[in-house]
């Protein structure tokens, strides 16, 4: 699949790496017993209200999950999510 778009690239980023991020954001309500899985092949950071609780900067696979029970939310309570990622690879 990343082979079609390559070749649609100018040939000065052919010959380059590629390199983006992903910014997203939600707002959720906080139900008792959850927890968010995160998986990655590069860097990731996970926000809670503007808290940082995970933080998986650098090369490499990286996974883990968050309880957020663990994180003193109080269920029902609306919170602010925000989550960063950011991918390096070499075409």
């Amino acid at each position: 699949m990343l082979s079609g778009l390559v070749a649609q690239l100018p040939s000065c980023l052919r010959q380059s790496s590629l390199r983006c991020g992903i910014r997203m954001q939600a707002t959720f309500e906080h139900r008792a017993g959850t927890h968010i899985s995160v998986n990655t092949a590069d860097d990731a950071w996970l926000f809670i209200d503007g808290r940082l609780v995970v933080d998986f900067g650098g090369l490499g696979r990286k996974s883990g999950s968050v309880r957020l029970d663990d994180l003193d939310l109080v269920p029902g309570q609306q919170y602010k999510l925000a989550l960063f990622t950011a991918l390096r690879c070499a075409l």
